[in-house]
């Protein structure tokens, strides 16, 4: 793990943003911003939210059964396997059992 931190007048949820662009697949960032977390998945990161990180660092469980708090899509029909994650909610899995392991 590395620690970094930002400079005036850079912001923190910049630097995440530039981390995240460079590291590319396969990596994780760990944020409750949206605007970080979408430009993670858009960088091909797993974004995976704070609470589900520590859970997985205290060996909890990897906070898959949390309902998501936009419900904005509910008018619009879904597709797919209802029982079936998100394919980002899979990435950010993925990542937090390679966290356990360690």
């Amino acid at each position: 793990m590395e620690v970094l931190f930002s400079r005036p007048p850079e912001k923190a949820d910049d630097v995440l943003i530039r981390l995240a662009r460079q590291s590319g697949d396969g990596d994780a960032v760990v944020s409750d911003d949206r605007t970080v977390a979408d430009a993670a998945r858009r960088a091909r990161c797993a974004a995976i939210g704070t609470a589900d990180f520590v859970a997985a660092l205290s060996g909890g469980g990897d906070g898959g059964d949390e309902k998501d708090e936009d419900e904005d899509d509910a008018d619009e029909p879904k597709h797919g396997n209802p029982r079936r994650l998100s394919k980002d909610a899979r990435a950010a899995q993925r990542a937090l059992r390679r966290l356990r392991r360690r």
